[in-house]
């Protein structure tokens, strides 16, 4: 018996659903793994933000959703004197990682100094995941968003952008 186009594109249809519900499943759990894996072997790491999404305007070019400004948090907005990851002026867009709920902890740059790098480069390599599995990215926390990732897991507010 000859299915109907309209079967056809139904069944499409389910097939796609399926796929976009499992990779939202699995991809919350592949992404929680490795956030976990990046807080164990980084403790002095307290969170990672990013923002995602589809620009309204690409200059004529196509508008492609993108994930954008992966940012770390170390300790405290304020990491250690003399030494500042963050222009103290935006404490405000870390809001969602609570960083002022925080206990303070105070280090001197030179306790720091040495798990810098390797700390930056963790952090620069799950951003370049990231933008290299967008659809995965938007898949879980959705478009025109801020995602916050700490030990206690991941929160995502609205934005408004460009």
């Amino acid at each position: 018996m000859k299915k109907s186009k309209n079967s056809a594109f139904s069944e499409l249809k389910k097939m796609k659903d399926e796929y976009e519900r499992k990779l939202k499943t699995d991809g919350q759990r592949v992404l929680k793994e490795r956030f976990k894996e990046l807080f164990g072997a980084h403790p002095e790491l307290l969170g990672v933000k990013w923002q995602q999404y589809t620009p309204y305007f690409n200059d004529g070019e196509a508008c492609v959703f993108t994930v954008h400004s992966v940012e770390g948090v170390l300790l405290d907005v304020r990491v250690a004197e003399g030494l500042s990851l963050v222009d103290s002026t935006k404490t405000d867009s870390y809001d969602t990682l609570r960083v002022e709920e925080q206990q303070c902890v105070w280090v001197d740059v030179y306790t720091l100094r040495d798990k810098l790098p390797a700390i930056l480069l963790s952090i620069n390599e799950v951003g370049d995941e990231l933008r290299q599995f967008s659809d995965l990215a938007q898949a879980v926390f959705g478009d025109h968003c801020e995602v916050s990732a700490t030990r206690d897991g991941f929160k995502v507010i609205d934005i408004e952008h460009d």
